[in-house]
């Protein structure tokens, strides 16, 4: 039966993604167990587990079977099917099957307080061992590893599915990356002069996507994992919320530059010095004639920061306008000061 349906699954296939063929030898091994199991003698409390087991195994082919394949769920199922089979070997082949999960255990968990609890001195995991070796509390011991074999296998479903999803997000953060550079390319880097003289906040929109995005793939950080959470959203935050606050960083960034406010970015004409604007925090003196590259490098740089450097710019401009009210207040203290004395 398992043969059957490998065949089924790679027939007129020159090739086979190595995740499918991993999933069909593991399909085939689980089957071939199942069916040794089946032969013995059993009480009908361990035909119901193997009717279990079979039923997560069909539920596994089917998956596979559909145009869009589900390997998480897939190796969610069977792993479920591993851990029943826990409650079916004998002694012997248990007490092997309880060590490869201490040892697996022991190379993937790294919560200190699970693994205190499962591989401790007084540990579940432990404690069966113990029981399985001097040949006491057999039954129980099946459980106590099968709930060790369970928490090894969602640990291990939870890292492979944060992996993916991680590579996923790599995968859209650069491919939208590479579009809007295209974009950026065919529209605006082939007439750099006109976006020079007279600027517009399209472009510096489209280079804080591209900051945004390409934070996406330089800054690692984990896809979050909720089971039952809402994935869609998350996704989402990911690839359209940081983008967007990218595009608006970049163009703030853009119009506090023009406003020469906070600080300013001066264009100078080669071979003479420019002078720093006495209003501004920060002045930049660049050549004429790099401008609009700076402004390029500034735009991607405030994408690339987005929400951090745009709350530092905000924050710095809430503070110029606390000056500029303080020096108001002052200046209209001393001009009525100035009219009550004369």
């Amino acid at each position: 039966m398992a043969d059957n349906f490998v065949i089924e699954m790679i027939k007129g296939k020159k090739f086979v993604a190595p995740s499918k063929e991993a999933l069909l030898e593991k399909i085939a091994g689980l089957e071939e167990d199942i069916s040794g199991y089946e032969k013995q003698n059993m009480p009908q409390s361990q035909k119901d587990i193997i009717e279990i087991c079979k039923s997560y195994i069909q539920s596994a082919k089917e998956c596979m079977k559909s145009f869009l394949s589900h390997p998480h769920l897939i190796w969610n199922l069977l792993h479920r099917v591993d851990e029943h089979i826990i409650l079916l070997v004998s002694p012997d082949e248990l007490y092997v099957r309880a060590m490869n999960v201490r040892t697996a255990f022991d190379l993937t968990v790294t919560e200190k307080k699970v693994r205190e609890n499962v591989l401790g001195e007084k540990g579940t995991l432990t404690i069966a061992i113990k029981d399985i070796n001097e040949g006491k509390n057999i039954e129980k011991s099946k459980f106590l590893v099968k709930d060790a074999l369970q928490y090894l296998n969602e640990n291990v479903d939870t890292n492979y599915w944060i992996l993916s999803m991680n590579t996923l997000m790599s995968v859209c953060s650069g491919a939208l990356l590479g579009a809007f550079m295209v974009i950026f390319y065919l529209f605006y880097y082939q007439d750099l002069d006109v976006l020079s003289e007279n600027p517009n906040l399209a472009p510096f929109a489209i280079l804080g996507l591209m900051g945004g995005y390409l934070s996406n793939l330089i800054t690692k950080e984990n896809f979050l994992f909720v089971r039952g959470g809402p994935f869609w959203r998350y996704l989402l935050h990911n690839l359209v919320s940081r983008a967007i606050i990218g595009a608006f960083s970049a163009t703030f960034i853009f119009l506090l530059a023009q406003s020469k406010w906070v600080f300013s970015i001066n264009p100078v004409i080669e071979g003479s010095k420019g002078q720093p604007i006495p209003s501004t925090v920060l002045s930049i003196n660049v050549d004429e004639n790099v401008l609009v590259y700076v402004y390029i490098v500034i735009a991607i740089a405030a994408g690339f920061a987005g929400e951090k450097l745009l709350r530092n710019m905000i924050d710095g401009v809430l503070k110029r306008l606390e000056e500029k009210a303080a020096k108001t207040k002052e200046t209209k203290a001393e001009t009525t000061k100035t009219k009550e004395t004369t």
